[in-house]
């Protein structure tokens, strides 16, 4: 079986682990492990030194990591190529090193180099790290990438929480909420397309709550993680329909799963005025920009902006010339687009 190519690896490229050495060494006395990472692999060491990371990359790639890749399908042992081998003698001891592949659920690959300790023979060591593996797996992806990886997560969590505007709910199979993002507040007070009860959310119809539970229970049925389902949700108002994923969560084969629900936001008129404005338009421009943008008929939308029917009309030709645009579909499109760029918009 071919692993990596080592030859560009070093001492310094490893992350040092102490978590390792202390829990192989009944049976081992060295070991390196690559840590399978979307897009590379983590590389450990046992050392009796610090478990620090040495440089930048380790550590990054740790983050990336899948904190539960499931059971372990298969453990096989194999023997290493020598064109492929780590520097397993840099520390200038001599050994016998045997070498195992580990397949997780998730279809994550690692690598385990072990050199046995003298008195010891390899006949159990398959069903150590059977039992071990996953439980240390955690361990020194947790030792390796704190503190450092709990403010990348806090960052991303802010990210999702403060600067989009897809409306995020963790929902139970009962359809109750879990959590939810700042966006999902904003969508149950404005109450258009789900709301909030005793009986988990629902729509504005019983025929779409019993359609939206009935998704959810068969997300949660579903046993391929990659597989969403989606589904369109009238207004209350029924002037829009808003496109809603359901994906399924597995946090841990021994947890209930969840359903991630996402709801596309429609940007405010508010936002869009400001976006209008820095478009170049004036601040009454801008408002009938909003207006026309929503859709509506331009003696409602006069109306609405206090002006006359004719005055409105007016603005509404200024505004299509400083845009440059043919119609009140391009303007929707345009500034819909635009200012459902994130609340930073």
């Amino acid at each position: 079986m071919s692993v990596l190519g080592w030859a560009a690896v070093s001492a310094s490229n490893y992350c040092q682990s102490t978590i390792l050495r202390k829990n192989l060494a009944t049976f081992s006395d060295g070991a390196y492990i690559l840590i399978d990472v979307y897009g590379g692999k983590l590389l450990l060491k046992s050392s009796g030194s610090a478990a620090t990371a040495q440089t930048n990359a380790p550590r990054a790639a740790a983050m990336r990591i899948d904190p539960a890749p499931g059971d372990i399908v298969t453990l096989e042992a194999f023997t290493p190529d020598p064109d492929t081998l780590p520097p397993l003698h840099e520390d200038g001891r001599e050994g016998r090193w045997i070498a195992f592949a580990c397949t997780f659920q998730n279809g994550a690959v690692d690598h385990i180099f072990l050199r046995l300790r003298e008195d010891k023979r390899d006949i159990h060591v398959e069903s150590i790290l059977n039992a071990i593996w996953p439980v240390l797996r955690v361990d020194c992806i947790a030792k390796v990438t704190s503190p450092e990886s709990e403010a990348a997560i806090s960052a991303m969590l802010w990210t999702v929480s403060k600067k989009t505007d897809l409306a995020v709910f963790v929902l139970n199979v009962a359809g109750e909420i879990l959590q939810m993002n700042e966006a999902g507040r904003d969508t149950l007070e404005a109450g258009q397309i789900l709301q909030e009860t005793s009986s988990g959310l629902t729509c504005s119809t019983s025929a779409q709550t019993s359609a939206f539970h009935k998704a959810i229970r068969a997300c949660v049925s579903e046993k391929q993680h990659d597989t969403d389902f989606i589904l369109f949700l009238n207004s209350s108002d029924g002037l829009s329909r808003v496109p809603v994923s359901l994906t399924r969560h597995q946090a841990s084969q021994s947890s209930m799963p969840l359903v991630v629900a996402i709801v596309p936001q429609e940007p405010d008129r508010e936002r869009i005025e400001k976006l209008a404005l820095k478009m170049g338009l004036t601040q009454s421009e801008a408002r009938v920009a909003a207006l026309m943008q929503i859709g509506l008929p331009n003696r409602e939308a006069a109306r609405i902006a206090g002006l006359k029917e004719q005055t409105f009309n007016t603005y509404s030709k200024r505004v299509m010339a400083k845009l440059n645009v043919n119609c009140r579909a391009e303007i929707a499109h345009m500034l819909t687009w635009q200012a459902a760029m994130g609340r930073a918009s």
